[in-house]
């Protein structure tokens, strides 16, 4: 694995870095000097892809989107996001993530003309990832058909590292792009890896979807006898976790009497389900410990032992995590 696309644009837009295709309208593409950005701007109800043709149709890999929601022309949509381009069957084919009207919208676009035969398999409500003017988000999208023992393409989208939509998907390679309707937004930095930074397990299906042959999918674990094993993405990277990951924090101190900052270990805990999340030490000068790229949207218990057993461990129960700066 290995990033082969890290533009911030701080130097402009590189020739050839991308292209515009369109159902419709007149669209802009214009380098925000100031921003040291890319700003996108459509007026009309079309697709409006800008797609990085700086980069081959590839069979596997990663993409990260940094945008930002300057304007809604249509007052309600908020309407942009990221789309995978294929060229099969036509020219822009393809799977897109995109925020639409309150929620976070997976869809494909597999018609016999381009921007045609669209199909929408999953709505992910936008709960706090909200994407109204000034809102900025990173979104992710991470995809695999070049998987072993014969197991179908898979692809997962994400938005501020939480899971928004995960399943198989019909193309065989894929070129990203960002996605805007009616609006105007600004790319602030692409990054492309050329397979996935942690690799997807295999999958085995579940259920049917008729588009698409098997469409909903489990690890293949939770077929066996022992059932899922949770291998969090956040100890895996020391970045995210597709169960539990998002964009916030939980920050506190550990002191033992007479007020003293103190190195003890420190667990989190899914409140609605018990779960254990992730474990840490608190500092042994400060006592200060955190937990970071967590769902802002969940409630935690955070609990410290005393490792020399001389207290009783400490509770705090309904713990909300702030946002991450």
């Amino acid at each position: 694995m290995a990033l082969i696309l890290d533009e911030s644009f701080d130097a402009g837009i590189p020739s050839a870095f991308a292209t515009l295709a369109q159902s419709g309208g007149s669209p802009s593409v214009t380098y925000n000097a100031t921003e040291k950005a890319v700003d996108l701007d459509t007026t009309s109800g079309n697709q409006t892809i800008w797609e990085l043709t700086t980069l081959a149709s590839s069979v596997k890999g990663e993409f990260e989107l940094d945008l930002q929601m300057i304007s809604d022309h249509s007052g309600q949509y908020n309407h942009a996001g990221i789309w995978m381009s294929s060229a099969n069957p036509v020219a822009n084919s393809g799977t897109r993530l995109a925020h639409h009207t309150g929620n976070w919208d997976y869809w494909d676009w597999f018609g016999a003309s381009p921007f045609t035969g669209n199909t929408n398999y999953q709505v992910f409500p936008q709960g706090s990832l909200t994407f109204s003017a000034g809102d900025r988000r990173t979104l992710r999208c991470v995809w695999d058909s070049d998987m072993s023992a014969g197991q179908h393409q898979y692809l997962s989208f994400l938005v501020d590292d939480v899971t928004a939509f995960s399943g198989i998907y019909r193309w065989p390679t894929l070129r990203p792009g960002v996605f805007f309707y009616n609006c105007a937004v600004r790319v602030h930095s692409v990054k492309v890896w050329d397979a996935p930074q942690i690799p997807f397990p295999l999958f085995a299906s579940r259920g049917f979807k008729s588009q698409l042959g098997m469409g909903a999918n489990a690890p293949a674990e939770a077929l066996d006898g022992v059932g899922v094993r949770n291998t969090s993405r956040l100890q895996a990277t020391g970045k995210r976790d597709p169960y539990f990951g998002g964009g916030g924090r939980i920050t506190g101190t550990v002191k033992i009497t007479p007020n003293l900052p103190t190195h003890r270990k420190v667990r989190l805990f899914h409140e609605a389900t018990g779960i254990l999340i992730a474990e840490t030490w608190s500092d042994a000068t400060t006592g200060a410990y955190s937990f970071t790229h967590i769902d802002s949207t969940q409630t935690y218990t955070v609990i410290s032992f005393d490792y020399t057993q001389a207290y009783r461990a400490v509770i705090a129960d309904r713990v909300i995590p702030e946002l991450m700066p």
